[in-house]
């Protein structure tokens, strides 16, 4: 069961399956002793396999007698061997960070007990916690606790004593209802006023659970962009990307989707996100208690406004690609050393929010140097709501009331709410929900923060006023406004309808619909593109699934109606030039893949895919090219790395594809074909010992079964002169080999004890 919507994360659409990349990492096989990646299974890639297979066959055939006797008994050439000693130990794959230095919130309290008080009611220290019955909604009220998500499946909040829980019911066509799951709820994003994400330990992975609590609307609703099936059940995977900008700090299993160490996090973004980790500062300051500088710790008031800057930006721009491994920022450092930003046309496709580009946009940030945005937020008291005038007393520190021209002009009673004619709310449609009464529902109206004239919301500000008054006069202004308003808003859905942003149109519409709630044509269009996008997403779904199942026509003919609808889609072409490929049409692919790139040049799908095809027809050099330009565009990937190191050795650079293959691996180390490759490249580069190593630690990861992984072990202790584990893994091999029907195994495995024999 899917719900419509692309899912993104880290920037990189994927399909509907969670967690499946489309460029798969098949196994390693041999020729002419170089490693080359081909596919197994149905489609493109395991044609490759299977005309490989063929050829190996036919070849064999041709030596019938080395063919035959591949699977002729070998005499026992074992003699009495002493107990080996133990080999030295691997290296720990798993790699859990250490905490650098973090200690949390309460390590602050004793110099700076009432700051910290005020600072523990923000919206950032509150960011992630733990369910108290005190904080969570009214949702989990019986007649409040229940969302249709889809025919015959429902799901129920539910409190049981101090706990609370997302239980899934469906209801089958005998008409009885069952429940398919049920998860603890154990953290909880969101503070109050807005969405209220939940998420479940599943021993030590974490996941989103798919039902929200919406503050504005007071009810349930599921994000458009929810995959039912992700990690097994009604939850998606909590990445640590999505988790940085929640917590203070905690232990990721580099290289997995999900796997924390439960223990570990330090809940909200508290005091140490903007000052650096505490250790060294809270140690020297209890031994010098007279010290008063405030030592070993970033005050972030002294630095530069693009590094104060910086640390804002950590989550509230669009550096959502990290070039290393979770919580590598430190505050003072340009963030570019820790994130790659995404740049987008359309603020529908900012990741969240991304308040810094509308700053920087700016008048007053451009010609004002100390601008940050410190200067309006006070980052360590929370948000008063009754402090109407905030946004007024800001602008008041860098203007005066007779700086704004428009002043005389309009009600006395308005006149201080510059915010709400300069930073306008405006309905962005980057996060939007399901509810059971409506779809593709923004929860809030955020703030612009491109300080500008904005003619448009000083109508709405004016409009409002007047509405509020009942005089006939304020009514004759107040009708006036709204049909400039309404006649603004639907030129605004036009347009964006025209540009095939069908998101941003339903919310331009939403805003006719704000301030004139009756509106039959406005409802009337509404409908329309709810019912377009609800459309083209369970279309795309079932391109999609089609895909992965194999059936690369009929997804070539859904993928290229759906492009007629949104040309300007990206991930579109790349999945047609995917499909193409897997339907045995290269040059289709090739054009389409290239196409990806020129609509979005931050999208890296298609040159890596168009550098997965031209190795695999045997192109290293244009493979290369494409796949360092997928690493540009998205640095830190395991999977472009690993490829980019195959390429590399198809070329014959060693040296080359064991540096790309080291990255690969400090992104992901538990990855067996890559440590095998890796293997093979030292191996080409005389460092035996290091080649030993890998090819252990491949074959450890792939527990002792993979043919190909032990042929490269044996082909290592050859190297290294261990002549007994060189025998016993020749022979474990070509076992597995025989027993899986792998002739071309079977046969190098008895040549090398052949030769072995023969010395």
């Amino acid at each position: 069961m899917q719900l419509g919507g692309l899912q993104k994360r880290n920037g990189m659409a994927e399909l509907a399956v969670p967690n499946q990349f489309i460029l798969v990492s098949p196994p390693l096989i041999r020729c002419k002793g170089m490693s080359q990646a081909v596919g197994q299974g149905s489609g493109f890639f395991g044609r490759f396999f299977w005309i490989s297979l063929v050829f190996c066959v036919l070849t064999l055939g041709s030596l019938a007698g080395l063919g035959i006797t591949g699977w002729l008994p070998f005499p026992n050439t074992r003699s009495s061997i002493a107990t080996l000693p133990p080999e030295p130990e691997l290296p720990d794959i798993e790699n859990l960070p250490q905490n650098p230095g973090y200690l949390g919130i309460d390590a602050c309290s004793p110099c700076h007990e009432d700051r910290v008080r005020k600072f523990k009611k923000t919206n950032h220290a509150n960011a992630i916690r733990v369910p108290e019955a005190a904080l969570m909604p009214g949702g989990f009220e019986p007649g409040k606790n229940t969302l249709l998500s889809q025919p015959g499946l429902e799901f129920e909040m539910k409190k049981e004593g101090n706990d609370f829980f997302s239980v899934a019911k469906f209801e089958g066509q005998d008409k009885k209802t069952s429940i398919i799951d049920s998860k603890k709820i154990d953290f909880v994003y969101g503070w109050g006023r807005l969405d209220e994400v939940n998420f479940s330990w599943d021993k030590d992975r974490l996941v989103e659970l798919p039902v929200a609590w919406l503050f504005p609307q007071e009810t349930w609703g599921i994000t458009s962009a929810f995959r039912f099936g992700d990690s097994g059940g009604f939850a998606r995977e909590a990445t640590s990307n999505c988790l940085e900008c929640h917590t203070t700090w905690f232990a990721y299993y580099p290289g997995t989707s999900n796997r924390y160490k439960p223990d570990s996090f330090l809940l909200g973004v508290t005091c140490e996100r903007c000052h650096g980790p505490g250790t060294d500062h809270v140690a020297h300051h209890k031994t010098h208690p007279d010290d008063t500088t405030g030592a070993k710790i970033i005050a972030p008031a002294t630095l530069s406004r693009e590094r104060q800057l910086d640390i804002c930006a950590q989550c509230h721009s669009n550096a959502i690609r990290e070039i290393g491994q979770p919580f590598t920022y430190r505050p003072g450092q340009p963030l570019d050393k820790a994130f790659k930003p995404i740049h987008t046309k359309y603020p529908e496709d900012d990741h969240v929010a991304n308040q810094i580009k509308g700053l920087r946009q700016s008048k007053c940030f451009q010609k004002d140097e100390s601008l940050t945005c410190a200067t309006c937020h006070n980052p360590h008291k929370p948000h008063e709501p009754g402090e109407k005038d905030a946004g007024a007393k800001s602008c008041a520190k860098c203007h005066k009331p007779a700086d704004c021209k428009e002043q005389p002009k309009i009600p006395e009673a308005v006149r201080a709410d510059c915010v709400g004619c300069h930073l306008p709310p405006r309905i962005w449609m980057n996060v939007n929900f399901h509810t059971n009464k409506d779809r593709f529902v923004p929860p809030i109206r955020r703030y612009d923060h491109r300080i500008a004239v904005h003619p448009e919301s000083t109508k709405d500000v004016l409009f409002h006023y007047y509405n509020s008054l009942k005089d006939q006069k304020s009514q004759m202004e107040a009708a006036k406004l709204l049909d400039q308003l309404v006649e603004y808003w639907t030129r605004e859905t036009i347009s964006r309808r025209e540009n095939f942003r069908i998101l941003a149109a339903i919310g331009s519409i939403r805003e006719v619909l704000r301030i004139d709630p009756q509106s039959d044509p406005a409802k009337k269009t509404l409908n329309e593109l709810i019912g377009a996008e609800d459309n083209f997403t369970a279309r795309f779904s079932e391109a999609n699934q089609k895909l992965m199942d194999g059936n690369s026509r009929e997804s070539v003919d859904i993928f290229a109606e759906l492009l007629k609808e949104r040309p300007t889609f990206a991930m579109l072409e790349g999945k047609l030039g995917l499909a193409f490929a897997m339907n045995g049409q290269n040059q289709s692919a090739l054009e389409h893949l290239k196409r990806v790139g020129e609509i979005d040049p931050d999208e890296p799908y298609g040159h890596a895919m168009m550098g997965w095809l031209d190795f695999l027809a045997g192109r290293s050099t244009e493979a290369i090219k494409h796949l360092k330009k997928a690493d540009e565009i998205m640095p830190f990937m395991a999977k472009t790395n690993f490829h980019l190191g195959l390429a590399f050795m198809q070329k014959s650079e060693p040296a080359n594809a064991a540096k790309a293959l080291e990255l690969s691996l400090e992104v992901n180390p538990a990855q067996s074909s890559a440590c095998d490759a890796l293997s093979q490249a030292l191996t080409a580069l005389g460092r035996h010992d290091e080649a030993l190593i890998q090819a252990r630690i491949a074959t450890k990861l792939s527990r002792d079964a993979n043919p190909e992984i032990l042929l490269t072990l044996a082909d290592a202790y050859a190297k290294s002169g261990d002549n007994v584990r060189f025998q016993s893994t020749c022979r474990k091999g070509l076992e597995i080999a025989r027993k899986n029907n792998k002739v071309d195994l079977a046969v190098d495995f008895r040549q090398r004890l052949g030769e072995f024999k023969t010395k």
